[in-house]
């Protein structure tokens, strides 16, 4: 008997028409939906750093990189939609349309360093919009092979036209093809 599951990660994920069977179920990034299936799928990633990993790989605060004078904090939040229609069981194009929601950096200066430190803010809005294709070369329990390929559109802001108290762009400023292949065993 093949039990359906229907995936839901409420915090991080939520996703629609992503089905699959227990037994077919391998780790990894080569899900292939049903035939003739469309696909949407939005997820809401945000992160917070005070600190950074040096070439030791020890944790070193950006406090006590600034010797006390800031605590500085950055924060980046965004949503990613992804609209997809299956074509075969072997083939899937899509369209990604990631969106910054917030991204800015917190001095929290010490007392006498507030003239020194300042706050900055980024652009929100659309980040450079991605369209693609993957093809699932093989399929089995023990071993999965998935070949991608999308092309980065320059949709976001480019680096070259942020404000000087602005943190970042939304964008690349260029547009790229990106190829992938993404294996997955057992």
């Amino acid at each position: 008997m093949k039990m359906r599951m229907i995936c839901f990660l409420v915090i991080l994920s939520t996703s629609l028409a992503y089905s699959q069977t227990v037994d077919e179920l391998t780790n990894g990034f080569t899900f292939m939906p049903k035939p003739q299936t469309f696909i949407f799928n939005a997820v809401l990633s945000s992160s917070n750093a005070t600190s950074q990993w040096n070439e030791d790989g020890e944790e070193i605060s950006y406090n006590y990189l600034l010797d006390g004078k800031a605590n500085p904090e950055i924060i980046f939040k965004t949503i990613s939609f992804t609209f997809g229609y299956s074509i075969s069981d072997k083939f899937r194009f899509y369209l990604s349309m990631p969106v910054i929601v917030e991204q800015k950096l917190k001095a929290n200066a010490a007392a006498g360093y507030e003239q020194y430190y300042q706050d900055y803010c980024g652009q929100t809005g659309i980040r450079d919009i991605s369209i693609g294709g993957r093809f699932l070369l093989t399929k089995s329990k023990q071993l999965r092979m998935k070949l991608g390929l999308n092309y980065q559109l320059s949709s976001g802001s480019s680096p070259d036209y942020i404000g000087e108290n602005e943190l970042s762009s939304t964008g690349s400023g260029h547009t790229a093809k990106h190829n992938r292949i993404n294996i997955c065993g057992q």
